[in-house]
This record gives structure tokens, sequence and C-alpha cells, in this order.
């Protein structure tokens, strides 16, 4: 025992050991790193250096943008000095997934070219690695001398392709690890979210400019409304006391010989015009019981019933409309007075223009289990508001189509290049169960 007490030997605790193990790794990884900085040439070095001050210029513009185009600007500027830039694109995926360039400076040319390269599959790969491709310039065709290539890089949003972004540039080939790549992907994630709010923004602005059109469209509506019930309440003063003329005027003449018979017999013949008119027009106003409830509706006769009641209109703007209704067409479940308001705002896009005189044709006809209707005008309608420079569609269009909508249909506009524009209207005789 006393031999083992002599030899007795302190060795370190396991927390101790431990520390000093860690203490020479973080030692041995500080020497790798500094070796590794130090083995950057001085232009590797100089790339570096500016990153952080274009970073940080990138940062305060974008502060102060407030436009697509301005945050765009501001990134290509960025880019220009970190790899040489002749010209950028960003694109988003819409509804359809169909790529659409952001930003006032479009370029049919390349929008056509990465959307065919897009439906051919050629991104896929991209999207599915996350990588960078370099595509030969779309100018190389006419000028096969021209050294530039598009740099087409991918964009995501919570995992989910989000859209693309393609750069003009001459450089051939770049490694998705390289600086250049890494510092293209930090600028473009930071203007990707300002982006994306920007388009939060305007689609609230579209949404509050759609309701407050609405309401007063409901405001005319509910005054429209009071007059169809004023109209009513005149149809039946007005038919009265023509009956009683009515009345009068055939006891005159068969109970007095000496009255002039032309003058009676013409008397007689405008009462039954008031009639033939007021007749129409009751039939027009009429309302159906059912308000909220479709039911099978014969378009042409709806057809036929507005234009005794629009004729008069116009004819006085000198517009001759012609009908052209297929007889064999089956009914629609519809309301006849969504046909009629349909109808108006089709109308109200010749009567409230300042156009004078043409031609109008009303077409009906089955087509692939669509009652299609349409509406040919002489004409070139503007389906833009008149007093708005972003171009918002005309309210008589809006309305048009959110009744279409409705009827789970379509509604096209087109302008033809002779002149005049058509409006096709396609009513669906199969339809999807509401839920």
């Amino acid at each position: 025992m006393k031999v083992l007490k002599d030899k007795y030997i302190h060795y370190s605790t396991l927390e101790d050991s431990l520390e000093n193990l860690a203490a020479k790794s973080i030692s041995a990884a500080n020497v790798e790193f500094d070796k590794k900085e130090l083995s950057l040439s001085p232009a590797e070095q100089q790339k570096r250096i500016r990153f952080f001050y274009v970073a940080k210029n990138l940062n305060d513009n974008l502060e102060a943008s407030t436009t697509f185009e301005e945050i765009l600007e501001c990134l290509r500027t960025a880019l220009k000095q970190i790899i040489p830039l002749k010209g950028a694109f960003f694109f988003m995926f819409d509804n359809t997934m169909t790529l659409v360039p952001i930003g006032k400076q479009k370029q049919q040319a390349y929008t056509d070219f990465i959307n065919k390269a897009n439906n051919s599959g050629i991104f896929d790969w991209n999207f599915e690695s996350k990588n960078i491709s370099v595509l030969p310039d779309i100018t190389r065709i006419k000028n096969p001398a021209n050294s530039l290539n598009i740099l087409v890089l991918p964009l995501f949003k919570n995992g989910k392709p989000f859209g693309l972004y393609a750069v003009k540039t001459p450089i051939n080939s770049l490694s998705s690890n390289s600086f250049e790549i890494e510092v293209i992907k930090i600028f473009l994630s930071t203007i990707q979210n300002k982006i994306d709010l920007f388009r939060r923004e305007k689609a609230l602005s579209n949404a509050l400019e759609d309701i407050q059109a609405l309401q007063s469209k409901l405001t005319n509506d509910y005054k429209y409304s009071a007059i169809g019930e004023l109209t009513a309440g005149i149809v039946e003063d007005v038919m009265s006391p023509a009956q009683v003329i009515m009345s009068c005027a055939n006891f005159i003449d068969k109970e007095y010989e000496n009255v002039d018979k032309k003058i009676v017999g013409a008397l007689s013949s405008q009462i039954k015009k008031i009639e033939t008119v007021i007749k129409r027009l009751s039939k027009f106003i009429g309302t159906n019981s059912a308000i909220n409830s479709f039911y099978p509706c014969n378009i042409n006769n709806a057809i036929e019933d507005y234009n005794d009641v629009v004729l008069s209109s116009l004819t006085y703007k000198n517009y001759e409309c012609l009908l052209d209704l297929d007889s064999n067409l089956p009914s629609v479940l519809t309301q006849k007075s969504y046909i009629h308001q349909v109808l108006s705002n089709l109308f109200g896009l010749i009567l409230n223009s300042e156009s004078e005189g043409g031609g109008i044709l009303l077409q009906t006809k089955l087509f692939d289990d669509n009652v299609c209707v349409k509406f040919v005008v002489t004409d070139r309608l503007s389906i833009y508001a008149q007093d708005n420079r972003s171009k918002k569609v005309n309210l008589n269009v809006r309305m048009i189509s959110n009744i279409m909508k409705l009827h789970q249909g379509t509604v096209k506009i087109a302008n033809n290049e002779s002149g005049g524009t058509t409006v096709t209207l396609n009513f669906p005789l199969k339809r999807k169960l509401k839920k």
C-alpha cells in the first residue's frame, strides 16, 4: 500500500481535457481560415470589399424606391458593379404559370423567348436543382458575331417557383458556387420581398377601386329600380286615360254620322301606338318572383324584347341593328333580367361613346355546348375608362364580365384590324355544381 501511494500520479479531469481539445481545434480552424483568406488574390479581396459597398448603396436606394421600375433600376445599377451587364429582365409566374415581365421596360421578343423555353421544359432543371443556366442571346440569330448570352436565375418563394431573372451579359459560364452568383442571389432576395409587397399593395388598391365602382353601380341600380317602379306606375296612369279616349272615339264614330272618319281613325291609330309601346315597356320591366334562382330562359326572346326598347335610341344615334338569331337555340339557365343587364352594358358601350352612326350585328348560335352571343359593331370601341391613365377596364365591361362569371361563362373582346369590335359571350349549357 505504501508503494502504491508513492507511485500516485495526478490525472486531469475529463472536463479539463475536453476544454484543451476544443481550444486546440479552434486554433487550428483559425489558422486554416487565415490561410484561406490570405490565399485570395488582391482582385478577389477587392471584389469582397466592393460587395459591402454596393450592398449598402442598394439598401439605401431601395428604401427610397416607390415603384417597380425604381426597384429594378436599383438592382441593375448594383449588378453592373459586380458583373458586366447589358440588360436585365424580371419575370414572375401568373395564375396560368406564364412568365410575365415586371416593369415598363418590356421587350416582347425576350418575353416570347423566355416563355417558349419555359413551355419546352428547358427551365425545369433549373427549378429542380436551383442552379443557373446560360442561353445564347436571341440577337445571335440575326448577328452570329454577337457574343452576348442570357444568364437565367430561378426565383423561389416559400420553396415554390416564383419567377426568373434573366441577365444579358458577355459571360459564357459561371459556377453556381461562384462569388458573383452568390452576390446576385443575395441582391435578388433583397428586392424580391419588396416587389412582392408592392404587388400585394397594388392588388389591394385595385380591389378597393373595384369595390368603390361596384358601390357606385349599386347606388345607380337602386335609382334605376326606383325609376322602374315609377315607370310602372306611370304606365298604369297612361293606359287608363288612353283606354277611355279609345272608347270615346269608338262611341263617337258609331253614334254620330257627321263626324270626320279620318280624324277618328287617326286618333284611334295613335292610341293603339301608345298601347303597343306601353305593352312593350311593361313586358320589359316585368320582374320575376324568384330573384335569386335561375330558370330556363330563351336568349333570343330576351334579345328581341330588348331590341324593341332600345331601337329608338339607336335610331337617334344613326345606328342600324340587325338580328341573326338561331331558331334552334336551346334555353339557358339564367334570369331574363341578367340578359337585359348584359345587353344594357353592351349597348351602353355605343350609346355612351362619342361616335355617331354605324352598324350592329347581334348573332346567336350553338357552338361546342355553349350558347354563343356575338355583338359585332362597325366602330372600334374602347374597353377602358376615358379618364383613367392606368387603363382601368370600363365599368360596362366589368359588369358584363361579372355577370358572365356568375353563369360560369366567358367574355372575349377583340378589336378587328380592319376596324370595328367583336364581343363574344359564351353561356355554357353544362355547369359545375356549386358547393
